[in-house]
């Protein structure tokens, strides 16, 4: 098991500092160097940043044209050597992955990602297996509704349906449309 940095006494952790992410970043872009050499195609490097949130180390995203690679600066700094080999080459894998195949033509974790995977001589596990102590985790607002028989919260999501008339939600138990009780903001 890799080891943990111990938590201050107030048990917040602190995100990796910007040497560790200048690291990140050069990681990131030798393998986007190494995967040129390896399927003897260039590949632009991709934004970086470090505005992951949640139980997630790392996240490949595109938006209309635009590519970039997301990180949780926490998870680094919970396991940094371990995640600086695994969790950027995953990430970079699927950026190649997209560049050589195209998202709509294959699976996130499928047998054209592994091949990439296996290409950067790293493991193709698609989680980590570590405690997220400290770690800082979204808060999902629930929303509580009511029927004949009692109180039900609702995941934002589905509140956001109700509202713009999209979807009703029965009780399992009496057969009656949901109605808005109150929302909690915890």
């Amino acid at each position: 098991m890799p080891s943990t940095k111990p938590l201050p006494a107030n048990n917040h952790l602190q995100p990796i500092g910007v040497e560790q992410q200048a690291a990140v970043v050069a990681e990131t872009e030798q393998r986007i160097h190494a995967a040129t050499t390896l399927f003897d195609k260039e590949f632009a490097i991709i934004p970086v940043s470090f505005d992951l949130t949640g139980r997630a180390a790392g996240m490949y995203k595109v938006v209309g044209a635009r590519r970039r690679i997301r990180y949780n600066p926490y998870i680094f700094a919970l396991y940094f050597e371990e995640h600086l080999i695994s969790t950027v080459a995953h990430e970079v894998a699927h950026y190649i992955s997209d560049c050589l195949y195209g998202l709509s033509n294959i699976k996130p974790h499928g047998p054209q990602w592994r091949a990439v995977v296996k290409k950067f001589g790293t493991d193709a596990s698609r989680t980590f297996d570590h405690s997220l102590e400290g770690v800082p985790q979204r808060q999902h607002r629930r929303v509580v509704y009511h029927c004949d028989c009692g109180e039900h919260q609702l995941g934002i999501r589905r509140h956001n349906k109700v509202c713009r008339q999209e979807a009703e939600y029965k009780c399992r138990r009496c057969r009656v449309v949901l109605k808005l009780s109150a929302v909690d903001e915890n």
